[in-house]
């Protein structure tokens, strides 16, 4: 099965750039629904801060993780926060893309990371605001049930001896607890 990578690209923060990797079924045009998306929350995102994803890219082989060819979509337009609120550069939330697989005795998961969202997210304990939280859920569930949505794949790389393998998302959940990046650059 053929599989299409979808790139997200965060700039204009510190610790900047920053990127989701999503993946679809093939055939998939994700631009205009993850526009929908990153406009729906641009209120939690710093003025800074701008999300542009790519309108085209590389398809895969799931099972190897070879390149096979490309693709290409709807042009979309850059997203950029309208809140000048104080952030802080690696916080935000994080999506869990839940399927129904189970890869090793353990289901198969993805996330994606909204990072840095504003302060204006955060409780004092360190939780999602519940309004903030409220318009995170409301744009993963309209994510989702959108038509590339319906197309929206978790990739389980191939490991020594194993095949990889995708598994479509069954549902969109934001975690209530603010997420930390932290760099793997060196």
């Amino acid at each position: 099965m053929t599989i299409q990578r979808e790139r997200v690209h965060w700039t204009g923060f510190t610790g900047a750039p920053g990127v989701n990797t999503l993946f679809y079924g093939a055939g998939a045009d994700p631009a205009p629904d993850l526009f929908t998306f990153f406009n729906a929350i641009k209120a939690l995102l710093p003025t800074s801060v701008t999300v542009t994803y790519d309108f085209e890219g590389d398809t895969l082989d799931e099972a190897t993780g070879a390149l096979t060819g490309t693709w290409s979509g709807t042009t979309g337009a850059s997203v950029s926060g309208t809140t000048s609120a104080l952030y802080a550069g690696p916080t935000g939330a994080v999506m869990i893309l839940r399927t129904s697989t189970i890869v090793g005795k353990r289901r198969l998961l993805g996330r994606m990371f909204l990072v840095p969202l504003v302060t204006d997210a955060y409780q004092s304990d360190g939780t999602i605001a519940t309004s903030a939280l409220g318009t995170l859920q409301t744009a993963a569930a309209a994510l989702h049930g959108s038509t590339s949505g319906s197309s929206m794949k978790v990739w389980h790389r191939p490991t020594p001896g194993h095949n990889g393998s995708v598994a479509a998302v069954t549902s969109i959940v934001v975690s209530d607890l603010a997420a930390v990046l932290r760099s793997r650059r060196s």
